[in-house]
């Protein structure tokens, strides 16, 4: 007996996690914000909260209870701690501009568009016929753009870092990792399963270590010979 198609992969009882974080991103509930540890809540998710509040609060005043709001501090000390990492984070900054270029000369002007998605992330829908070799020119035109942004000797090892306990680290290179995403007409019956796919090949091609080109497979049987790697 065939799996039956759902909308969203995987299903509830295969992985409650992954299913609920596929459910809020294609609903467009909620999405990750490029500030670290925020969040964005979409007209709809923000709907829902609304009236999840509106519930609880009638149910907290019937036993005699009072809201309260209690202020956020932040220590000084945090800012202090945070303004010595602005040089990092101006380098990184021009990384993602660099980035931003590369991606923007692999496209056909007129035909694809490149938008920034936010942190490090990019979105490219492309239409050209030659799609496949942009895409593998950006991956390998890669490695010119990290070499213009950092020294020989980081170029070798990686980046050498101290963590929260004081401890010497080595982190590695930042890396381009190209995730195409065939999008076919029969392929997919709307644009939240487009999205929820999109993002499960995206965490599938950020699984390895290295800079690399993955057309995603997962609907193979649904895509002609020529979008696949192996038939190259």
């Amino acid at each position: 007996m065939s799996k039956p198609k759902t909308a969203i992969t995987p299903t509830r009882d295969e992985n409650y996690s992954e299913w609920y974080q596929q459910v809020i991103a294609g609903a467009d509930l909620a999405e990750n914000s490029p500030v670290r540890g925020c969040m964005i809540i979409r007209p709809w998710g923000y709907t829902l909260w609304e009236n999840m509040q509106r519930a609880l609060d009638d149910m907290f005043k019937a036993t005699g209870h009072q809201n309260a709001y209690f202020p956020l501090f932040i220590p000084l000390s945090f800012f202090q701690k945070e303004a010595a990492h602005v040089e990092g984070f101006a380098k990184g900054d021009a990384l993602i501009h660099s980035v931003a270029r590369l991606l923007e000369s692999a496209c056909e002007p007129g035909v694809d568009f490149a938008g920034h998605v936010g942190g490090a992330r990019f979105m490219v829908l492309a239409q050209s016929d030659d799609w496949r070799d942009r895409a593998r020119g950006a991956v390998e035109g890669f490695r010119g753009v990290l070499r213009s942004h950092v020294s020989g000797e980081i170029l070798a090892r990686g980046y050498f870092a101290v963590d929260s306990r004081g401890e010497p680290r080595v982190r590695p290179l930042p890396r381009l990792v190209v995730s195409v995403l065939p999008v076919l007409p029969g392929v997919f019956d709307s644009r939240h399963e487009v999205i929820a796919a999109a993002k499960a090949a995206h965490q599938r091609a950020s699984a390895g270590t290295a800079s690399e080109l993955h057309v995603d497979e997962h609907h193979a049987n649904a895509y002609p010979p020529s979008y696949l790697l192996e038939s190259h």
